[in-house]
């Protein structure tokens, strides 16, 4: 069984308030950002790096839940970073990953991934030793443990299940910023927002 994509972000979108979330390249992105744009967020920032840039972040801002939403090819491309994780446990970091078992999005041109024949990332990250990791195929568990990492201190890593042909591509809009601009802005928000402020 596998969970409707953009169900699976509107899940987390419900439950985000001023989390800052950092998203690897791929749908999720997109999905995302069609669902609900708001800052601070970052799309698009090249492949395996949000959980290091999002890791860096939540390591500097420990007030402030910090959020890398990546795909498994780009997770796969950086495991390294679940040891990094464990070894310095940030209270405040969310790995989210959506495993669909595929690496690109384009019905025409996609390929099995890794976790298409059993790389299991969520045992993949326990075993790296971040204890809160798991995996998940069905939405009402997933929003119990998003409302638990959320709450709770981590760091998390939560696998979500997804089925790549459930994404209705009409429904999705295009960034009306390129990186450098989103750079700027979620700069300008953490700026605007430092530890502490009430606002």
């Amino acid at each position: 069984m596998a969970m409707n994509w953009r169900r699976t972000l509107e899940i987390l979108d419900q439950h985000r308030t001023n989390e800052a979330v950092i998203v690897s390249p791929g749908m999720s992105g997109t999905i995302l950002y069609s669902v609900g744009h708001r800052q601070p967020a970052l799309y698009n920032v090249g492949l395996s790096y949000a959980s290091p840039y999002a890791l860096g972040l939540a390591l500097q801002r420990p007030d402030l839940k910090v959020v890398a939403i990546e795909g498994d090819g780009s997770l796969i491309a950086g495991l390294g970073h679940l040891t990094t994780i464990a070894r310095y446990r940030p209270r405040n970091l969310v790995v989210l990953v959506m495993d669909n078992g595929s690496y690109l999005n384009l019905p025409e041109r996609s390929l099995p991934a890794a976790t298409a024949y059993g790389v299991d990332l969520a045992r993949m990250a326990r075993a790296a030793g971040i204890e809160n990791a798991m995996a998940v195929d069905d939405l009402e568990l997933l929003d119990r443990y998003i409302r638990r990492a959320f709450a709770e201190d981590g760091p998390f890593v939560i696998v979500c299940k997804i089925d790549s042909t459930s994404v209705d591509r009409s429904t999705l809009k295009t960034y009306s910023r390129d990186r450098v601009e989103q750079a700027i802005e979620f700069r300008q928000y953490l700026d605007e927002h430092p530890p502490g402020a009430t606002s």
